[in-house]
């Protein structure tokens, strides 16, 4: 294993075989398919307010459609690298994209809730099983300044991919034609899907150097795990603490026995294989993952939160907000790589966190001094460059994970970055909806208190920043 620098460009030892971008226009196939799982997850935020209307749900039944997506999801990432490692990434997106389609038409004609739960969990193994392809794909087939570019346009589709399904679903939920608009938001997805699965066979077939024969039981133990720490998560405004505590200890046992099942394979054979995990910059750039989505994933709850049921905008007017957030990480997104020429990721990451915060402050101060009518179109301001300075922290943290390993482990690197991801979500969104629920009376108020939850998880970023720049240099 090698290790490298955080930057986007940075490239594994192994790269002076590569082409410097193999991709060429199968790149673009390439983008559209890692869109499709954070559409599902945009038209679900704005969505599932209707949807609960629409099938008469219960409250507790509501909280399943977000969790079991977000379990089917975080479940499969690694085990999906692992197999585009080893049967071939671009066979293994086809096969979950083509999965996507009917689990999504599941979702969008489901006529009471049992069908529409099954739906959301197919729904999110498929996204799981497809999104490590794409960074892996990417790792292997390209280098240098056209990773950079490549890697930046990834992050900015996948802030595009959230505004496009938040802004579809705030759309056709608010038209509702025919009395079915939260169902045409799902069925939009299984038609990108599609579009995706016809344009595919462009993509680069790349593998990377483990066996066929991979790790079943591995992948269990580990699924289960993640399940155990995703599922009460997502729950937790309906589950009695004790069983969350409960599910939470029974996790990290399970990972107890993972550590020990994967010791005794070898690391042609072995789901994550363990030298792999001892890779400093790997650990830290794993770390700092977890830390800036449970920010991430944290803002956008509690945002979405505050304006809806604190401070009583509709949905669109919601998805409307929300979108410059995404426009700016997007804009930013494509500017970096450009950026990361003149200066060094780590000075991009911690003029991103100070960024964040300076701005996270002046919306907080707007909240709280506007009430419950904040200047829209200030407030948009604000969010465009909160959106410019999170992604000027997210682009460097991908390279920091993609370039700690060989590309042979590429898929491995991208399921890893994607599960860290998903479980820096869980926890986050739990913490900022206690911070919420504290101050029910007043909702300005427990919006600044989240910001500052905010900031002192940008504490820890900046901390880990500092050590992956140490860890390089040692490397």
């Amino acid at each position: 294993m090698t290790s490298s620098t955080a930057s986007p460009d940075a490239a594994p030892a192994s790269s002076a075989t590569q082409p410097a971008d193999g991709l060429g226009a199968g790149g673009v196939a390439l983008l559209a398919a890692g869109i499709t799982g954070n559409l599902v997850f945009g038209a679900s935020t704005l969505a599932l307010p209707a949807l609960e209307s629409g099938l008469a749900l219960a409250p507790a039944t509501g909280a399943l459609v977000v969790a079991l997506f977000s379990v089917g999801f975080a479940a499969t990432l690694v085990l999906g690298g692992r197999l585009g490692d080893a049967h071939g990434r671009r066979r293994i997106l086809r096969l979950a994209v083509a999965a996507l389609i009917p689990a999504s038409l599941l979702v969008a004609l489901a006529p009471g809730a049992g069908v529409l739960l099954v739906g959301r969990a197919l729904q999110g193994i498929a996204s799981g099983l497809a999104l490590p392809q794409v960074l892996s794909t990417i790792q292997h087939s390209t280098s240098g300044r056209a990773r950079a570019r490549w890697t930046g346009a990834y992050a900015a589709v996948i802030g595009g991919g959230t505004a496009v399904g938040q802004m579809g679903a705030g759309v056709l939920v608010t038209l509702d034609p025919w009395g079915i608009g939260w169902r045409l938001s799902f069925a939009l997805v299984a038609a990108v899907a599609l579009l995706v699965l016809a344009t595919s066979s462009a993509i680069p077939e790349t593998r990377g150097t483990v066996s066929g024969r991979l790790d079943p039981l591995g992948a269990l133990l580990l699924g289960a795990a993640i399940t155990m720490i995703v599922l009460p998560l997502g729950l937790f405004t309906t589950l009695p603490p004790v069983i969350t505590a409960l599910l939470v200890v029974g996790a990290l046992v399970l990972l107890a026995l993972f550590a020990l099942w994967e010791r005794h394979r070898t690391a042609q054979h072995a789901l994550v294989p363990l030298p792999a995990l001892r890779v400093r910059p790997l650990q830290i750039g794993l770390a700092l993952t977890l830390v800036f989505f449970a920010s991430y994933g944290g803002f956008a709850y509690y945002f979405a939160t505050a304006l809806q049921a604190g401070l009583g905008l509709g949905a669109l007017t919601t998805a409307i907000t929300l979108m410059t957030f995404n426009a700016g990480f997007v804009v930013a997104s494509t500017l970096l790589p450009a950026l990361l020429e003149r200066f060094s990721a780590r000075r991009v990451m911690l003029a991103g966190v100070t960024g964040q915060v300076l701005t996270l402050l002046a919306i907080a101060t707007l909240i709280v001094v506007t009430g419950s009518q904040p200047p829209l179109v200030l407030l948009c301001v604000l969010l465009i460059i909160l959106g410019l300075v999170q992604a000027s922290m997210y682009g460097p943290l991908i390279g920091s994970v993609m370039g700690a390993v060989d590309r042979g482990l590429a898929g491995l690197a991208s399921g890893l970055f994607s599960t860290m991801q998903q479980v820096g979500i869980a926890v986050g969104v739990p913490i900022f909806g206690l911070v919420l629920s504290a101050l029910p009376a007043l909702p300005a108020w427990a919006f600044a208190a989240c910001v500052g939850v905010q900031i002192v998880l940008a504490g820890v970023f900046t901390v880990l920043v500092g050590r992956l720049a140490a860890a390089q240099r040692v490397g």
